[in-house]
């Protein structure tokens, strides 16, 4: 009765987040000052709130709530994902920088292993002086030297991206939009987390009763004369 009367007068409007509540399942009463903090029963104490406002505020004073539901709008009225799409964009360059990089050192040195095959078939049917062999020496020299630097750095970056290549597939696989919201999702988890913490950490610590402090004194005895 309670909830078709206030629902009557303020409509299906969550007090805390001001949406509409469509369904009538997310449709709850919930108590301004909680009873757990003397708060009453009563209609001038209740108030419509969606099912997971009510969730949330569980027992947290109002101005704690307020002050809470706050922070999250700020949170998320910029629904921009400009920022993590331009991310995302960058990252993904990189990673298509890096494989072209590496394609491109595996294309040279496989022309320079073809080369080095055309000069050994050379030198083993062609006549040649001194001066052509010392030529095919150092071309020789050269183009092993270039091969084993290649082999090395396709080596390397072949490391670095199967170490990487975990990171490479989360990104081509994942939307800005998702990447947003599960971390508003952890940041509310943390902000709620913290106000439910601080109410703890508000509540006035007991006081010891004179009999109590009585009891754990200790009282010397009077030292013998």
């Amino acid at each position: 009765m309670e909830l078709l009367k206030i629902t009557k007068d303020t409509g299906k409007i969550c007090a805390y987040c001001g949406k509409e509540i469509t369904d009538e399942g997310d449709l709850t009463l919930d108590h301004v000052v909680p009873l757990s903090k003397g708060g009453k029963n009563s209609s001038d104490n209740l108030v419509i709130a969606c099912k997971a406002c009510n969730g949330e505020k569980s027992n947290l004073d109002v101005d704690k709530y307020s002050r809470f539901i706050k922070i999250m709008s700020l949170m998320t009225q910029n629904n921009d994902n400009g920022i993590i799409t331009d991310t995302i964009g960058g990252l993904k360059e990189i990673v298509k920088n890096f494989n072209d990089e590496l394609k491109e050192l595996k294309k040279r040195k496989s022309a320079r292993e073809r080369k080095r095959t055309a000069v050994l078939e050379s030198m083993m049917y062609e006549k040649f002086n001194v001066v052509r062999g010392y030529d095919y020496a150092k071309l020789l020299r050269d183009l092993t030297e270039e091969i084993y630097n290649l082999s090395l750095t396709i080596a390397q970056m072949n490391a670095v991206f199967n170490k990487l290549s975990p990171a490479f597939a989360f990104l081509n696989n994942t939307e800005p939009e998702t990447i947003k919201k599960n971390a508003l999702k952890d940041m509310r988890n943390s902000v709620i987390s913290n106000y439910y913490n601080s109410q703890e950490n508000d509540k006035p610590k007991e006081q010891p009763s004179l009999s109590g402090l009585i009891e754990k004194s200790e009282i010397a005895e009077p030292k013998a004369q």
